[in-house]
């Protein structure tokens, strides 16, 4: 399944969820709550049967052909140093000194 596609279902299936829980009658007994985590696991089964999945649509020309040279151009940089992080600007890091 595309991953673009995984923000929009799960606001449909929460939306709809919220949409069934107001369209019950006032009348019926209260059901308890769901198991925490039971919405989430329901999404990722629905997920991972492809159920819902739509078709794969590939890039096509222009854009397909400057991601893949953009791809292609990555292997023409040195890869950043990430073992060793000094702790400058940008980084996430705080600076380790010895004395």
């Amino acid at each position: 399944m595309d991953i673009r596609c995984l923000a929009p279902l799960s606001l449909l299936l929460c939306g709809f969820a919220a949409w069934a829980d107001d369209a019950r009658p006032a009348s019926s007994p209260a059901e308890p709550p769901p198991a925490i985590g039971q919405a989430t696991q329901s999404i990722l089964d629905l997920q991972r049967s492809g159920a819902v999945a739509g078709e794969p649509r590939p890039m096509q020309g222009e854009v397909a052909a400057r991601a893949q040279q953009r791809y292609l151009d990555a292997f023409n940089r040195p890869m950043p140093d990430t073992s060793g992080n000094s702790g400058g600007a940008g980084s996430s890091m705080p600076a380790v000194t010895t004395k």
